[in-house]
């Protein structure tokens, strides 16, 4: 019997939902039902989880999902003090007790977490939200708009890494040696990688920098002393600093010539 014939059926039916959240290497695996289900070579662990209704209409790839586990849950627990680095990915799949043939019922990324008593409620949006997001801009601006490191501004972001260890930690301030080589202010708008023993990736942004001293933009809450992080150095989106800091005003962006009066108001710029 097939899925649809099980799915349309009024008493054949006997759903079964296995849910897979992903964080880059790492994944979690569980079921609705009673037994562990293993799926394309993943074991899908039996626990209390549930989640709303996917309305069924022209808009249901669009369809937010909130899931209910336990307070305990590890995916629920990244979130306790704020997301983690990476992106929490979400893919529902359905099948039918006794039946092989399993289906996407939905894909997308977990957002936010809310505990209430001895649960916790996970808040996802599906992956279709992604293209919500403004499409390719660019501005007759003076500073650089690439993103560093990106595609258009072509630095090699490994040519710039520092290696050190983690000798302090005073919430979202942390004191790496290896810093200390570059003159203060150097690393400040970039950014520290870290990835935990369990091949997670988390980073934040440099707010500020002296001698080995960093202000992050928050907290790495998972993060020791003597672990091992990459500090990567910013920049200020100006040819000047293009230039001087990465030799690479080829790639500028921006357009710093151009004319400070505009001839058509006389207004200055």
């Amino acid at each position: 019997m097939t899925y649809d014939t099980r799915e349309n059926s009024s008493y054949a039916g006997q759903p079964i939902e296995l849910y897979a959240f992903r964080r880059g290497v790492t994944t979690w695996h569980y079921t609705s039902t009673d037994v562990a289900i293993t799926h394309m070579g993943a074991d899908y662990a039996p626990v209390t989880i549930s989640r709303t209704r996917i309305d069924q209409g022209a808009e249901m790839n669009r369809a937010d999902l909130s899931l209910t586990v336990s307070r305990d849950n590890p995916v629920a627990t990244m979130f306790i003090a704020q997301p983690p680095g990476e992106v929490v990915t979400l893919t529902v799949l359905r099948q039918h007790r006794g039946d092989s043939e399993v289906i996407v019922l939905w894909m997308g990324r977990v957002l936010s977490v809310k505990w209430t008593g001895s649960q916790a409620e996970l808040s996802c949006e599906p992956v279709v939200t992604s293209l919500r997001r403004s499409g390719l801009r660019r501005l007759y601006q003076s500073s650089c708009p690439h993103v560093l490191y990106g595609v258009g501004c072509r630095v090699n972001q490994l040519g710039y890494q520092t290696k050190s260890t983690v000798s302090a930690i005073n919430g979202n301030w942390i004191s790496v040696p290896g810093c200390a080589s570059q003159a203060d202010g150097y690393f400040a708008g970039g950014f520290v990688y870290w990835t935990n023993a369990a091949g997670a990736v988390d980073y934040r942004m440099i707010l500020s920098h002296t001698t080995d001293t960093l202000e992050l933009s928050s907290p790495m809450h998972e993060l020791t002393t003597g672990e091992q992080v990459d500090v990567y150095p910013g920049c200020n989106h100006t040819l000047s600093q293009c230039d001087t800091r990465f030799l690479n005003s080829d790639n500028y962006g921006g357009f710093p010539f151009f004319p400070g009066s505009n001839p058509f108001n006389s207004m200055v710029y």
